[in-house]
């Protein structure tokens, strides 16, 4: 399936057109295109006049994000896709990682101490 930009609007599932439709006959194509796409007109039966390369972008964007920016600020390598945008989260969250000021817990100073089970209280 691919992901078209019609109807406008729609969710992304209502929007899913079967690949093999490309391969159809002319006539049939542009049947079930129009069908699909709920155009009123003449529909153009060129895949790329119909694929909606917004959501290519932002999914290929996120996939981006998750394989190679976030991980490489994490190892504080600057960003190697720059037409990528870091989310505005990943700084903070590598500043307060890479903090030399923590501030410690309670449960750090302390340590638990089984009391023996013949004493009174």
């Amino acid at each position: 399936f691919v992901v078209t930009e019609r109807p406008v609007g729609a969710p992304v599932c209502d929007r899913a057109v079967p690949v093999q439709i490309f391969a159809a006959e002319e006539r049939q194509k542009a049947h079930f295109l129009k069908k699909w796409t709920k155009e009123v007109g003449a529909v153009d039966t060129d895949i790329r006049d119909i694929l909606d390369w917004g959501y290519y972008k932002q999914r290929l964007t996120a996939a981006i994000l998750k394989i190679i920016a976030i991980p490489a600020a994490f190892q504080h390598i600057r960003n190697p896709v720059p037409r990528v945008a870091l989310p505005d989260w990943l700084a903070r969250r590598v500043q307060a990682e890479s903090e030399k000021h923590k501030q410690r817990k309670v449960t750090q100073y302390f340590q638990r101490v089984e009391k023996p089970k013949d004493q009174p209280l």
